[in-house]
């Protein structure tokens, strides 16, 4: 039963990285069943890896987020009162 690859697996970025994948494995001298085991394997961690980076990435953007406006309100906060030594700079 042949399977569907999955979008992770479509998405590598360097075609000549994914030949060399696919020659290598293709090399490899196992019975189909292994053969079928290691091609779910590599599928599933690659489907892993891409919803590990989605995760860090949306963190990432909500942490970024946070310290802008973080900055706007403590900035405007400020804005409104006079400085303690009464010198206006």
């Amino acid at each position: 039963m042949a399977s569907r690859p999955s979008q992770a697996v479509l998405r590598i970025r360097d075609q000549s990285e994914a030949d060399g994948l696919a020659e290598a494995y293709e090399k490899l001298e196992r019975s189909e069943l292994q053969q079928q085991a290691l091609k779910a394997r590599y599928i599933s961690c690659m489907d892993w890896l891409e919803r590990a980076a989605t995760r860090s990435r949306r963190a990432h953007y909500a942490m970024r987020l946070t310290a802008a406006v973080g900055g706007v309100i403590v900035t405007s906060m400020s804005a409104g009162y006079p400085h303690p030594s009464g010198s206006s700079c």
